[in-house]
């Protein structure tokens, strides 16, 4: 059996997993009985894209950016479609209004169907009345800082990937040809690196790089999956800051 070391790496921050490799050995010795059910599989893609969703908010957000809710008014009553029409026209009449101060505008958003709304993080820039500019003209709005969370934005990512299932399950269908949520083109993804090693050479505890120290706000995680029955660790590293002389 080996084991895929997978470095997810960005600014200050790096994130290893510790799992079973499709890219070496016998990738069907696992027997029929022991094959994840539907559920189980919907669990496990469901839960690589919140981390993918969560990087790609750390490697491209800071503290002070900001997360918007755009409602409705009380009684409006739209479908899923017409809000992600709202959803591209406001973008890209804000992308507008960023662009006339010489600035990229930077956005990740979903939306939701049940008391319709959209969240939108954006980056947030100077020079710029956000209490009076945002174009959002169809309800309310609500701003709030980005805020560096424990776990690095987890809660957030989860919070915004179940609005896929939650306008599922309003709408008593699967929706295929949707993404958990979309983002602009100009976002940086982290560089993810592989190494591949024997399972037996996992040492018991985690080697920390110089430089860097375990996230104390990440546990790590180590076991037997449930999911897939294969073994598996994850941390957190972060660079530790220089102390002042």
């Amino acid at each position: 059996m080996h084991i895929e070391n997978r470095y997810y790496i960005r600014p200050g921050v790096i994130e290893v997993e510790q799992v079973h490799s499709s890219m070496v050995g016998n990738h069907n010795s696992r027997s029929e009985r022991d094959s994840p059910t539907v559920e189980a599989v919907k669990k496990i893609n469901t839960k690589r894209v919140v981390k993918k969703l969560r990087r790609l908010i750390d490697a491209n957000f800071v503290p002070g950016d900001i997360f918007l809710n755009l409602t409705y008014k009380k009684g409006t009553s739209i479908t899923l479609d017409q809000v992600y029409r709202d959803l591209e026209n406001f973008k890209d009449r804000l992308k507008r209004r960023y662009k006339k101060r010489g600035q990229p505008l930077k956005w990740i958003a979903v939306v939701g169907i049940d008391a319709p709304h959209i969240h939108i993080i954006i980056n947030k820039i100077d020079n710029f009345d956000y209490m009076t500019e945002v174009p959002w003209k169809q309800g309310f709005i609500k701003m709030e800082p980005l805020y560096i969370e424990e776990g690095r934005y987890i809660k957030l990512a989860e919070y915004m990937v179940n609005h896929k299932a939650e306008n599922e399950k309003k709408l008593g269908i699967e929706l295929k040809d949707r993404k958990a949520y979309r983002s602009s083109r100009n976002l940086k993804h982290p560089r993810m690196k592989r190494v591949i090693i024997n399972e037996k050479t996992i040492i018991r505890k985690p080697k920390v790089p110089t430089g860097y120290h375990l996230d104390v706000n990440t546990d790590v995680e180590e076991g037997v999956s449930k999911d897939t029955g294969h073994h598996y660790r994850y941390f957190m590293l972060i660079k530790s800051e220089r102390k002042k002389e």
